[in-house]
């Protein structure tokens, strides 16, 4: 696979994003003879862990992102003239059929359920959200038709495309990232720590997680890491009483994330009902398990079936703030079973959620668009 040349995009994504650059592009990069990085963040271009990243400058707005950046990934894309590209932001799909007419081979990667995604953004009115919704489903469905295939997260995207050329590739961790988190001892951790990285919005819970605080020994500290969405949503959180016990880090690169993880005993994944996150596979859990900490999660099917067979944590109402301070509590007061719970959830993912089984998956789905046989 030395002479293929592979090509991700995104106008959207970080360059550094766990999915993109971290998982695929950085492990194709070792596998596959190239592999290119189109982003739009105004950090500049650099090689990276083998993978080339270009940078087309942040745009002013979403505006100028959605049709002069769009065009100029469309232009570098044609000129970097590879084998297969891959995009991951529903906003390129014109300029991916762009290239499907120029007769390249191209693959979307649905990281979410995006018709229901629009429906709870909180920037599109209701009366415009649900038409929109509607557009976007028919549009991807039309999409993928001409596609060279499509990529989803979960079994419950992928049955949107089943009549397509589909891949499952799931979130799950990279071992080789956590690594360092394996022989952790139990006594160094702090006690009382708790954890959640991702997106903070209302919909991920953060307002329960907080309020929940308040109802956990004095001792106890949130390392909260991640990005306020909406910005406006931070001050509203910050005059919660729980917020006494936050320690917050804004985002951190992946390289903070693992220090941080070092010391931490529970991980929150108290994502709240939306129609979509039930039937999502909750990525946080399996890096709080790859770096053996217990968790505290929703009680959706999907993630009480994880939770129960790996023996990892408790699942709880993640609408109620009570319930969420009695799972913490209950872990807390047995040391015995957190750290149980720590080693059950490394094995765990040692052989079952690991991204190494996923990139298998990816390779071979390439392989099969590129018609190679080795």
């Amino acid at each position: 696979m030395s002479d293929v040349h592979i090509v991700h995009l995104t106008s959207v994504h970080k360059r550094q994003d766990t999915r993109v650059f971290v998982k695929q592009c950085s492990s194709l990069a070792k596998t596959f003879g190239k592999v290119t990085l189109v982003v739009a963040d105004g950090l500049g271009n650099e090689l990276k862990n083998g993978v080339n990243i270009i940078d087309l400058g942040k745009p002013a707005n979403k505006f100028v992102r959605l049709v002069f950046t769009s065009l100029k990934i469309f232009r570098v894309a044609l000129s970097l003239k590879a084998d297969l590209y891959q995009y991951h932001d529903p906003e390129l799909t014109p300029i991916a059929l762009m290239l499907r007419v120029f007769g390249k081979k191209v693959v979307y990667d649905v990281h979410e359920d995006v018709p229901k995604q629009v429906l709870r953004k909180f920037w599109i009115p209701f009366y415009v959200a649900k038409p929109l919704s509607f557009i976007v489903t028919i549009a991807e469905s039309i999409a993928a038709k001409i596609l060279s295939g499509v990529i989803t997260v979960t079994p419950h995207i992928a049955q949107r495309f089943s009549k397509n050329n589909i891949a499952l590739v799931r979130n799950y961790p990279d071992l080789e990232e956590f690594s360092e988190l394996q022989n952790i001892a139990f006594e160094d951790k702090e006690m009382g720590s708790l954890i959640y990285v991702g997106a903070i919005t209302k919909e991920r819970g953060i307002m329960q997680m907080v309020d929940a605080l308040e109802s956990t020994p004095e001792y106890v500290r949130l390392h909260l890491i991640g990005p306020f969405f909406p910005a406006a949503l931070e001050q509203e959180v910050r005059a919660k009483k729980g917020w006494q016990k936050v320690v917050y880090y804004g985002w951190q690169d992946r390289d903070k994330v693992v220090e941080i993880m070092r010391k931490c005993q529970i991980g929150l994944v108290t994502l709240q009902p939306t129609g979509d996150y039930e039937v999502a596979y909750p990525v946080k859990m399996f890096e709080y398990m790859a770096a053996g900490i217990a968790v505290v999660s929703s009680n959706f099917e999907l993630y009480q079936g994880i939770v129960d067979t790996a023996k990892v944590g408790v699942c709880v109402d993640p609408e109620s703030p009570t319930e969420i301070a009695l799972g913490i509590n209950s872990l807390l007061s047995k040391p015995d079973s957190l750290i149980e719970m720590g080693n059950n959830g490394k094995a765990a993912v040692m052989e079952n959620y690991n991204w190494a089984c996923e990139l298998k998956t990816l390779q071979a789905f390439y392989k099969a668009i590129l018609k190679v046989k080795n």
